[in-house]
């Protein structure tokens, strides 16, 4: 779907579909529920709804954690829509009631409950939906399509374990696949009836909002799961032996291992992208504009060794590696190269650890000729190789930390990736001075050659998206930006993204925030996201006074630093925010409910999802009152229909 043209600068909000509610929805919100939400939309002079990813998870609470690029998630279906579904009446609307209406969402009983519903109404009309032409053509419009449903079948026939468990049909071949489907018809044919009415659904959902000039955005997550119908399928697209993450910060030390695989970009370009392709034209089927996640993985992204647990020991892939010989031009031998990039442990150090435990370390370990030093055995390659050893936590724990003390990652022989805290190494604080330069200087260089590379690949990858779409392309640019990142995004038209407590100059004494006025035209700014606190928590819980003075400067208000986060203070923030130069600002709904306290939950129920954590509030957040009541509720309708108007009378230079 093509992006409305607009001659202001425009309004969205965040919602993820999970989190509405209205008077048809069951036990979560659904596609169809982006209809009246649309029209309390328009009644606020909002135009773009942005959503979180809504591809099939299986039980997986996260919309992150895909087990299909292109399938919808069956949860989201409206059950009394599908023909035949007054059959089941009664156990629809049981899903309406009791903890299924509560404030959170009971994600996986809902889901099991649709499911056997769904199951019930497939098996009653399967005769009919079998010689159903405009299903069967959808099918075979839609190559992913019978993939994904034989994936799901054994899936199911093998207790829902991950495809690398599975005692055969781990490599499936396009003959293996219409060869299962064909045996299988009525198991297949299942998901694939679900995944055409849920298409459906959305599809309608959409053209509605686009029929009231509202633009739907939605959200392409960048990594598929290892236990995934496309890695299953497509295993050549995937490098099996890395996962992606992302490096430590100031949040963590250790980074964090995401455990998705990395993409092979040399295969996929062999095929032209086309599995990348497919994935936009099935995207805008259903979108006026679309967030890529992670867009910094389209030009590097970092990588952790399937051997490592902790993401600290990962590297950016691509890289313009450090080789052997550029280390022995600079003065290093093979054993000052052994030492910056192999743990050594010393034999005192052994029994000063681990006491009467010593012993059991010694299977795993070489000594080095005749020395009181040690290396570990070759086998033992990283933190998840000695995760895997039978011996006591705490004895794996310190070799652990004795498998970090490296200055240097080896990514394959002759070749160098320089830790991320590789100044604090052993290794490294063993070196001379003119040693150390040497190592700084050779560290420097990559990094800059890696800069050339990276913008390359970053634009050619994103200059052959952009040309599949007519959807706006937004990106969320967070972490360690490389510099050529925004340069790459304003060349190609794409959109970044600017989150307000966020958006600072690092780099300036005192770090102060960068004035809303001062954000670049294609960028979305936003006050949270869904990985953050919300804006209110924000001001009450986690910023300074200072900080709070700095950002009423940041957004052109006077100080009201010192006021706690009313209904006024709100309304006060989000007015100056509002000025922002961004051609689009989204807020998510939490942040526009503040405007009303009626809407106001406490803070720590109104956050999303809190990263690194396993929390049952994750992802389970819903809207305090259904759509309908929020239509009634003149107070706020009129609040951010003033908001918005800010905007809206601002024309586009």
């Amino acid at each position: 779907m093509k992006f409305p043209v607009f001659d202001h600068y425009v309004t969205g909000t965040a919602v993820p579909v999970s989190a509405l509610r209205s008077s048809e929805s069951r036990g979560i919100g659904e596609f169809a529920d982006l209809v009246p939400f649309g029209s309390l939309c328009k009644k606020c002079g909002i135009e773009v709804i942005q959503i979180l990813p809504v591809n099939d998870t299986g039980f997986q609470v996260s919309p992150y954690s895909a087990v299909s690029a292109f399938a919808l998630h069956p949860v989201y279906l409206r059950l009394q829509d599908l023909p035949g579904s007054t059959a089941v009446q009664e156990g629809i609307d049981a899903l309406k009631s009791g903890r299924y209406g509560g404030a959170r969402i009971v994600f996986r009983e809902v889901l099991e409950k649709k499911l056997a519903l769904c199951r019930q109404i497939f098996s009653a009309a399967f005769p009919e939906i079998e010689k159903n032409g405009e299903i069967s053509r959808w099918i075979e419009n839609n190559g992913w399509v019978k993939i994904y449903s034989v994936y799901k079948c054994l899936k199911q026939e093998n207790g829902e374990t991950s495809w690398v468990e599975w005692p055969d049909h781990t490599r499936p071949s396009a003959e293996e696949i219409d060869g299962y489907w064909n045996e299988h018809r009525k198991e297949t044919l299942f998901h694939a009836w679900m995944q055409y009415y849920l298409e459906r659904q959305l599809r309608e959902a959409a053209e509605t909002l686009d029929s009231i000039h509202i633009a739907l955005k939605g959200d392409l997550p960048i990594l598929m799961t290892e236990d995934s119908a496309d890695v299953w399928m497509h295993r050549s697209y995937f490098r099996m032996n890395i996962r992606a993450g992302a490096p430590p910060d100031m949040f963590s030390d250790e980074g964090q291992n995401w455990g998705f695989p990395i993409y092979n970009w040399e295969n996929l370009e062999k095929d032209d992208l086309c599995w990348w392709r497919d994935r936009l034209r099935q995207a805008a089927k259903l979108y006026h504009a679309f967030r890529i996640d992670h867009v910094l993985g389209f030009f590097r992204i970092w990588g952790v060794p399937e051997y490592e647990e902790s993401a600290s020991m990962g590297y950016y892939v691509p890289y313009q590696y450090i080789t052997h010989t550029a280390l022995e031009s600079s003065g290093f031998s093979n054993e000052r190269i052994s030492w910056l990039s192999k743990a050594h442990i010393h034999k005192d150090e052994i029994s000063a650890a681990l006491g009467n435990s010593a012993e059991e370390v010694y299977p795993y370990l070489r000594q080095i000729e005749n020395e009181d030093l040690y290396l570990f055995d070759e086998k033992i390659r990283g933190g998840a190789d000695i995760e895997k050893l039978p011996l006591a936590e705490g004895v794996k724990n310190t070799m652990k930390t004795w498998k970090k003390e490296r200055a240097l990652i080896t990514v394959e022989p002759g070749r160098y990736a320089n830790a991320w805290h590789f100044t604090k190494s052993r290794s490294y604080k063993a070196l001379q001075d003119h040693e150390r330069r040497e190592l700084h200087q050779i560290i420097d260089q990559a990094g800059k050659a890696s800069e050339k590379l990276w913008e390359k690949n970053g634009k050619k990858i994103l200059s052959s998206m952009k040309e599949e779409t007519d959807m706006l392309v937004c990106a969320e640019d967070l972490g360690v930006v490389p510099d050529c990142v925004p340069r790459v995004l304003r060349e190609l038209g794409i959109l970044s993204l600017k989150i307000g407590f966020w958006s600072r100059y690092y780099h300036s004494p005192g770090e102060p925030f960068i004035p809303v006025s001062e954000y670049p035209f294609e960028s979305v700014a936003t006050l949270s996201v869904h990985d953050s606190f919300v804006f209110r928590e924000w001001w009450e819980r986690h910023a300074e006074l200072d900080e709070r003075m700095d950002f009423c400067a940041a957004i052109g208000i006077e100080d009201i630093s010192k006021k706690p986060y009313t209904v006024q203070t709100a309304l006060r923030i989000i007015g100056g925010f509002f000025t922002a130069n961004s051609f689009l600002c989204v807020l998510q709904i939490q942040d526009f409910f503040a405007v009303d306290p009626s809407l106001m939950k406490p803070v720590d129920e109104e956050r999303i999802n809190t990263p690194g954590t396993v929390l049952e509030k994750n992802w389970t957040y819903r809207i305090p009152a259904t759509v309908e009541e929020l239509l009634r509720n003149d107070r706020f309708c009129s609040s951010i229909q003033k908001l918005t108007s800010i905007r809206r009378n601002r024309r586009l230079p």
